[in-house]
């Protein structure tokens, strides 16, 4: 075993090196091993100039789980309307978790991330659907680099699936005629004025009879 004053290094009964240093009292042992002393020894030097620079990332706090640090995450999401928090909350139950709820964030690597996302499209799953979830994945992960707890996020530069943009159809008007004509006549009046008037699904479904004048033949689009 070579000692230093920053730290050691030592071989292991399989012929590799590992390396270990001290930082406020607490001996971190490298997770890595290396294949000769020089190599260990450079790394051990990387260390010690990163904790020189300020830019020491403490490899105990990296060993908390992924669900641990998820639900960590979720609690301070303050931003999203709640039916985005409902979508964004129900892919990281039904893919991420599964997928990494045990691993500690350290572990979560550049591979581990794209073998997931393999294993994601090879199951059937859409191409949007791995990549909504693959986006959710690098927030958390990017909120764990915020916090200090790891160096960079393991989503950067992961290749994802194409997303396939299909032409959209119109309807012609007769074929309007006769959707509304074969609907529910409870909803008659949405199939006609979502065709022609230009509104979006949520602006659809979100109108008031409030909103509707029928003495000036308008309708108020606005957030109640």
């Amino acid at each position: 075993m070579e000692r230093r004053d920053f730290g050691s290094l030592r071989k292991l009964p399989s012929g590799r090196w590992q390396a270990s240093y001290w930082q406020n009292g607490v001996r971190h042992v490298g997770r890595v091993t290396f294949t000769t002393k020089g190599e260990a020894r450079g790394w051990l030097t990387g260390v010690e100039t990163d904790l020189a620079r300020g830019d020491w990332i403490d490899p105990s706090r990296a060993k908390v789980s992924f669900a641990d640090w998820a639900q960590t995450w979720r609690a301070g999401i303050v931003d999203l309307r709640p039916s985005t928090f409902a979508r964004d909350m129900g892919y990281l139950d039904r893919y991420l978790i599964p997928a990494f709820a045990d691993k500690r964030l350290g572990d979560i690597d550049l591979a581990a991330v794209r073998r997931w996302v393999a294993d994601m499209s090879a199951s059937g799953l859409a191409p949007a659907t791995v990549v909504k979830g693959a986006q959710i994945l690098s927030k958390i992960m990017r909120s764990a680099v915020e916090e200090g707890i790891l160096r960079a996020n393991p989503c950067v530069n992961v290749k994802l699936p194409r997303i396939e943009r299909t032409e959209m159809r119109f309807l012609s008007p007769s074929e309007v005629d006769r959707l509304a004509e074969a609907i529910d006549a409870r909803y008659r009046a949405a199939v006609i004025l979502g065709a022609y008037g230009g509104l979006r699904a949520g602006e659809l479904f979100g109108l008031r009879i409030s909103r509707l004048n029928l003495e000036t033949q308008s309708l108020d689009v606005s957030r109640l």
